[in-house]
Parts: C-alpha cells; sequence; structure tokens
C-alpha cells in the first residue's frame, strides 16, 4: 500500500512540476517617469506629455492618463494635455501599480481674436438715411476687441465709431469692420432717388404727319437713375423716339408719357384728322311701339381726330336714340334719326306702328305690414309703363280667415298670417300680413337659420340653432325659459331659462346649441309671461 500511494504522488508531483515550467515570467513595472514635472500652459493651447516605465522589459506598459481638475485641463489617452481655464491641474500617468504626476498651470494670457463678423454683408441706403452695423468678435474673451470701422470712398458712405453708416451720395464704397487683425466687410449702395421729371409741354396739338421733339427735365441732376425712357398710349395716333421726339401718325388723341426712377410727366397730344362722311348701316326702318333696334353709324376716314357720333331724333316723343345709336320707339308715328360727326351728318326715317304695350312690373307702397284684428290699411300699387295697355289691378288674399283685400284695402279679419297680392297684366307684387289681437296673440317666435352639421336628417351635436320672439302685443313681455322639441320623437329636451323682457313692438333671438344626442327638425318652444299670465309660442325648424 505505500509503494502504491507514493507512485501516485510522485506521479502528481511531476504532473505540477511540468504545469509550472509551462508560466510565462512577470516583469514588474519599477517605476514611471514624465519628461516634464510642471508646466505652464496658456489657454486652449496642447501639450504632450512623455511617460517612461522602468523597466524597459516590464509586463505592464499600459499607461493610464488622469486630470485632478478637467475644468482646467484635460489629458488624453496619449498624454496630450489641453488647456481650458485658468487653474492648476495635476496630470498623472499610471501603470503597473506606479505613477508619476505634472503639474500644470494654466493662465489666460492673451486671446487672439479668432474673427469679426458684422449683422450685414450688402446696405443699401438712399442719400440721407444711415444704418448702424453691429460687428461680434470671436471669442467672447479675446484680450483686445477693439474696433476699428473704415469706408472704402466716404464721399458715398461714411462710417463712425460705432458702426453708424451714412449715406452721403449716390454711389457704392466698403465698410470694413478690424479688431485683433481679423476684419469683415459690408457692402454699401448709396442710391440718390429722382424726386420729379417735367416735360417743356404738357399739351401738343399736330397735325396728320407733322413731328415735334419734347425736352424732359429731372431733378436733382445727379440721381441714381436719370436714363428716360418714352411711351405713347396710342401708337396709331402718335408715336415717340426714345429722344422724344414725336410724330403725328394718325387722328385722335394720345399721352406721351417720359418716365425715370418711378417719377413720370406726360403730354397730352391731339392729332387732327378731319371727317369727310358718316354713313348709316340703315336708311328707312319700321318698328313696332316699344321695341327698339341699334344704327350702325361709319366714320369715314377711317384715322379721323374725332369719330364721336352724337345722335339725335327730330322728335323724341315718338322715337328716341341714346349715344350708342339705339332707337326706341315711344308712340305711333314718324321720327328722323340724325347721326353726326364732326360736320357731316347721316339720317335715318323712322316709321313707329302702333303696339299693346304690357305691364313691365308693380310695386307695392308696403312689402309687408302688421295690424290689429279689426283694423283696416290700404296698400298702393303702382303700375309700369304709366302707358300700359291694361292697368286694372286685381288683389287676392292667401288666408282670409286673417286678412281680406278688396281694391288694396286689407282688414284684419283674425290672428293669422297672410300673402296679399296685386297682379296687373302677367305681373304681381305681394305684401306680407300679420293679424294680430292686442293681447298674447302679438307674440310669436321665429326661427333665423344658423350654422350647422345635418347627416342623414339629423342635426349633429354642437350645431348652432337660432330662435327668437316677437313682441306685437301693447305691453313688454317678459321670455321666461325655451325648449327644443325632436320633430321625430315629439320628446322634450332641456328646459332653458332665459329671463329676459322685450318691449312692445321689439324682438329678441338666441342662439341654441344641439346637445350630444343630436335633433331631427326641432321646435322651439318658448314660455313668456303677459299681463300677468304665462302664454307659450313656438317656431320650427327650417331646411334652407
Amino acid at each position: 500500500m505505500k509503494n502504491y500511494i507514493f507512485l501516485i504522488a510522485t506521479s502528481i508531483l511531476m504532473v505540477f512540476s511540468c504545469q509550472k515550467s509551462e508560466a510565462p515570467e512577470q516583469v514588474p513595472v519599477t517605476s514611471i517617469t514624465l519628461d516634464q514635472n510642471a508646466i505652464e500652459m496658456k489657454i486652449r493651447s496642447v501639450i504632450q506629455l512623455t511617460a517612461t516605465i522602468t523597466p524597459s522589459d516590464a509586463t505592464e506598459k499600459n499607461i493610464t492618463w488622469e486630470s485632478s481638475n478637467q475644468s482646467v485641463a484635460i489629458v488624453s489617452k496619449n498624454g496630450w494635455v489641453t488647456s481650458v481655464a485658468e487653474g492648476q491641474s495635476l496630470i498623472t500617468a499610471s501603470a503597473g501599480g506606479k505613477s508619476a504626476s505634472c503639474l500644470v498651470t494654466v493662465t489666460k494670457g492673451i486671446v487672439d481674436v479668432s474673427s469679426v463678423r458684422l449683422n450685414k454683408t450688402t446696405l443699401a441706403l438712399i442719400k440721407g438715411e444711415s444704418e448702424t452695423l453691429v460687428a461680434t468678435v470671436n471669442p467672447d474673451d479675446a484680450t483686445d476687441k477693439t474696433m476699428t470701422w473704415t469706408s472704402s470712398n466716404a464721399d458715398v458712405a461714411s462710417v463712425d465709431a460705432n458702426g453708424k453708416v451714412m449715406a452721403l451720395a449716390n454711389g457704392t464704397t466698403t465698410i470694413t469692420a478690424k479688431a485683433g487683425g481679423k476684419e469683415a466687410a459690408c457692402a454699401v449702395t448709396v442710391t440718390v432717388p429722382l424726386e420729379s421729371i417735367s416735360l417743356n409741354k404738357t399739351e401738343l396739338s399736330l397735325i396728320k404727319g407733322e413731328s415735334e421733339t419734347l425736352i424732359a427735365t429731372i431733378a436733382p441732376e445727379d440721381a441714381t437713375e436719370n436714363t428716360v425712357s418714352w411711351t405713347s398710349s396710342n401708337t396709331s395716333v402718335a408715336t415717340v423716339e426714345s429722344s422724344g421726339k414725336v410724330t403725328a401718325k394718325g387722328g385722335g388723341s394720345a399721352t406721351i408719357t417720359a418716365k425715370a426712377g418711378g417719377k413720370e410727366a406726360t403730354c397730352s397730344v391731339n392729332v387732327t384728322v378731319p371727317v369727310e362722311s358718316v354713313t348709316l348701316d340703315k336708311t328707312n326702318i319700321s318698328i313696332e311701339e316699344g321695341e327698339s333696334v341699334t344704327l350702325s353709324a361709319t366714320v369715314n376716314p377711317e384715322d379721323a381726330t374725332d369719330k364721336t357720333v352724337t345722335w339725335s331724333s327730330s322728335n323724341e316723343s315718338i322715337a328716341s336714340v341714346d349715344q350708342n345709336g339705339k332707337v326706341t320707339a315711344i308712340k305711333e308715328g314718324n321720327a328722323t334719326i340724325a347721326a353726326k360727326a364732326g360736320e357731316k351728318e347721316a339720317t335715318c326715317s323712322v316709321t313707329v306702328n302702333k303696339k299693346v304695350i304690357p305691364v313691365t312690373s308693380i310695386t307695392l307702397d308696403k312689402g309687408s305690414l302688421t295690424l290689429f284684428v279689426g283694423n283696416e290699411v290700404t296698400l298702393t300699387a303702382t303700375v309700369l309703363p304709366d302707358d300700359a295697355t291694361d292697368k286694372t289691378v286685381t288683389w287676392t288674399s292667401s288666408n282670409t280667415s286673417a286678412a281680406t283685400v278688396e281694391n288694396g284695402v286689407i282688414k284684419g279679419v283674425g290672428a293669422g298670417r297672410s300673402t296679399i297680392t296685386a297682379t296687373a297684366g302677367n305681373i304681381s307684387a305681394t305684401c306680407e300680413v300679420l293679424v294680430v289681437y292686442d293681447s298674447e296673440a302679438g307674440v310669436y317666435a321665429q326661427y333665423y337659420g344658423g350654422a350647422m352639421s345635418i347627416i342623414n336628417g339629423k342635426i349633429q351635436s354642437g350645431s348652432q340653432l337660432n330662435f327668437g320672439v316677437v313682441n306685437y302685443s301693447s305691453e313688454t313681455i317678459r321670455v321666461v325659459s325655451v325648449q327644443l322639441i325632436d320633430g321625430q320623437s315629439g320628446q322634450g329636451g332641456n328646459v332653458m331659462s332665459i329671463g329676459v323682457d322685450i318691449a312692445s313692438g321689439s324682438s329678441s333671438a338666441w342662439t341654441i346649441t344641439i346637445g350630444a344626442a343630436g335633433i331631427y327638425e326641432p321646435t322651439a318652444r318658448f314660455v313668456f309671461s303677459f299681463k300677468g299670465e304665462t302664454y307659450t309660442c313656438s317656431a320650427q325648424y327650417i331646411s334652407l
């Protein structure tokens, strides 16, 4: 047994001995040093620290870097130190349990200007105007942010120490803002607006073929835009060249316009070409009373100066004519229509034949009225034309239980509404009549429309309907409440309190918003008090 155990132990020892001989030998770091122990830096500068590990064949050569105050200085994994702000930070390099440090002191030093920027790079000014440019110096903490301003052409625009640019004369210049060797520029254009342009003549009379040159004067003389352009409103009458030379081309009037810098001056040109003849397309016409026909006049030559035709009738009571040559027959008889242009004239003989004159219109002196039961009121009908063949007026009432009418006299029979119609020929006019008692019957409700959404005949939630109450009774009423009644189910909605007084002869209206359930063709039922008693009146929604 002992020999067996020994052999096993020996084997185990041999195995362990073999495994231990294969492990690599570790070389520890004995020290780490930096090439600098203390350094001074300016803000926003960079420097690299170099770390040396001893021995050079140390197993662990991985170096870690750390800053004790990263708000002052930060360090990269390669030892690059970047200064951030004034102060001190200890930069430490570590490897294999050893470390070395460098004290970094950051001072502000001189911060150079990196750039200058202007709020505008181009600027357009009118002479006499000014504008202040705003310069921004970067960085904000630059040591010297003193700004100097210059103008490349101070005769055109000057600039003061605050960047205020003053426009002095027409032209261009460059305003430069400079600080710490950096600069920014703004291109300035100064214009001098043209104040006026005038012509040596404002009226000109020429005969066809003649010509005359107009002279344009602009002010001020140093205006930026001093080029004059010429136009004619009617080149068939007169043309104008770029030199202002006007040439008469044909009879009539034209306006010569000289433009510069948004201003203009004009000269009215009249070119004379006399009328040689006037002819009409018809020399004899026969029409019936009330009819009309338009004559056409031709003036020769085509380019006559004034081709205006003046029309006249020898007998306006027989046939009239307007200034477009439209002849209208008035009554039976004969008349001569004359067309005159210049000193020339042409005529047309007109024969007017008798014709039945129909009624063209009928109007009533009232379109609506309200009267009490038992009272009367007379409507007056006006039938046109005055010479209509048959001016007989017939009267009818749409509701004789409310009102009757005879020869225009309307009598209130009972409370209600009626449409009174007056007819002459084929033309009618109506008057809406409301008959009321001097009591609660003089109060009624009305629907005034609204803003709504309707789906399959149902007025949707949120829709708004306008209802009102009109008081034609003899005393003030008080509207107590209103309730909407569904037109399909007959069910009533919430009773809404009102409490509003309506004086005699006045009315009030309310907007009712439909609730979540919606409603079909509702009726608004109002409750009101009159002379100590309570009554109701209703108005139904009408699909418009």
